[in-house]
């Protein structure tokens, strides 16, 4: 329902955009009401003609001379948030600096994102705003009200390299369940590709193999080639100080209790003299391994293993496959002609998500 009832006045912003202006944008957001859109809020934008003609293909036609918006001095558009246009045609005008950034919200970020699609602005041009916006918005941390799931879609429409690798990286090792990303605004048509949600998940369960491999290769040895009268007692006790420190057993269904993360913190606590007090007699050569040791290393393996996502592999055409297997067959880096640092796991994963040649925006 509105928040603004039809008796009180509609709320209206009056910016000036720039002193030398000559058009004013008039923009009308609106409410649903009962299955019926109202006005909730507008704004007045005085803007200089030429110059919003010349940022956008759309308003170099809309204020061409086959329209009527030509020969007015002003237009309306309708749908659009107020301050997600001030912040475009701040930008045309160089006076975005006006606009404080902690005023700037992730909802006004993807309001951005869809005004950029629907009047063919160029978010290239707005790229080294929304890095400084991104920086001070994470600046208490990305997972303040879901703040790093709400962010990935603008990394990627922005093309932000680094932001979007922080942003897949933590959530493949800190999110508790699969994981999804959330749109702060009600448009539905505005998401990431499937692929890449697809991606993440699959590099998830891929560290949960990974850990689970690291952690028992010398148990699986001990059991299926160890001939020793300890074995069944090291055995034993190495499952169950795995067990007291919450980590037995890592089965497909464990990461919607915990994340990757969590388990990495729990190996920490792994107590090797613990687990050999409740051994009685000599041990072996064998049972005599540094236990401890071993789950340093499955930390180790585990924690390195993914970078987070990358945006150049992603745009690896389906024509390019050659190059991706080429690093493979050579043993190249995998991040030659990258903007981030990162290893072949970030490669593969990333290259199985590649861009699609559809627009952010869904028909």
């Amino acid at each position: 329902m509105s928040s603004t009832s039809s008796k009180e006045p509609v709320p209206c912003d009056d910016v000036i955009v720039t002193p030398q202006s000559d058009l004013t944008v008039e923009i009308i957001e609106y409410d649903e009401d009962y299955g019926h859109k109202v006005p909730s809020r507008t704004g007045l934008l005085h803007i200089s003609k030429d110059t919003l003609a010349s940022s956008s293909s759309y308003f170099q036609a809309m204020l061409g001379r086959s329209w009527v918006e030509s020969k007015s001095d002003k237009i309306v558009l309708h749908d659009d948030p107020v301050r997600s246009m001030e912040i475009w045609f701040r930008l045309f005008h160089s006076t975005l600096n006006m606009v404080k950034l902690d005023d700037v919200t992730v909802t006004d970020i993807w309001h951005v994102i869809l005004a950029s699609d629907k009047y063919e602005f160029d978010r290239q041009q707005l790229l080294d705003w929304f890095i400084t916006w991104y920086r001070n918005a994470t600046a208490v941390g990305i997972y303040r009200n879901n703040l790093a799931r709400k962010l990935m879609l603008p990394c990627y429409a922005f093309d932000y390299a680094e932001g979007f690798q922080v942003l897949t990286k933590s959530l493949v090792y800190k999110e508790i369940g699969h994981i999804t990303e959330i749109s702060p605004i009600d448009n539905m048509k505005l998401h990431l590709p499937p692929r890449i949600i697809q991606q993440l998940n699959a590099a998830r369960g891929r560290l949960r193999n990974i850990l689970d491999r690291e952690l028992f290769a010398k148990i699986n040895l001990l059991i299926d080639h160890g001939s020793c009268r300890c074995k069944e007692e090291t055995v034993f006790n190495y499952l169950r100080e795995l067990g007291r420190i919450d980590v037995q057993p890592l089965v497909e269904r464990s990461f919607s209790r915990a994340s990757v993360q969590c388990y990495l913190d729990r190996l920490r606590q792994f107590d090797q003299e613990r687990m050999l007090r409740k051994i009685s007699g000599d041990r072996c050569l064998h049972c005599c391994f540094d236990w401890k040791k071993g789950v340093e290393r499955a930390i180790q393996v585990t924690t390195e293993y993914f970078d987070g996502l990358c945006l150049d592999c992603m745009k690896i055409t389906v024509r390019d496959d050659e190059d991706y297997w080429d690093h493979a067959r050579f043993r190249e880096r995998y991040d030659r002609n990258c903007r981030i640092t990162h290893g072949e796991p970030t490669c593969y994963f990333s290259f199985m998500a590649r861009r699609e040649k559809r627009g952010l925006v869904a028909p």
